[in-house]
């Protein structure tokens, strides 16, 4: 919220507290809309985490790494800090691959056998209670 209001703010010169709080009640009800809107939110949640893990946790560190170390002389002993980058980004693809593909299967079945779930109470009149 405090960085959206540091640069909205100057826009909201007559009644800034109010305008403050609009903003944050907007946020929340977007919030509760996108969340009752997406009726399963754990492939989502997997697929944000595949996605996020594998390219932040694991590729671009190793590929930082090979861009600031490059032009020193050598990567180590047979290039051991190439292959070892190599290695991870290597391994970050295929988190990413797997992962992207399994939340996505995991989505799709999930909508296409999705069934509307009636949460009424039926009463049954042959039961003596």
């Amino acid at each position: 919220m405090e960085i959206i209001w540091k640069n909205v703010k100057h826009r909201f010169t007559a009644h800034p507290t109010v305008s403050e709080y609009v903003i944050r009640i907007s946020l929340v009800v977007f919030t509760v809309v996108v969340a009752m809107s997406i009726p399963n939110l754990g492939p989502f949640i997997s697929l944000v985490g595949a996605i996020c893990l594998s390219t932040l946790g694991l590729m671009f560190p190793s590929v930082i790494e090979l861009i600031v170390c490059w032009d020193t002389p050598g990567l180590g002993t047979l290039n051991w800090i190439l292959w070892k980058n190599l290695f991870i980004i290597g391994f970050g693809v295929l988190g990413f691959l797997t992962g992207t593909y399994t939340s996505i299967d995991e989505m799709v079945t999930t909508w296409l056998d999705h069934t509307p779930v009636n949460h009424t109470i039926s009463t049954n009149s042959s039961q003596g209670c």
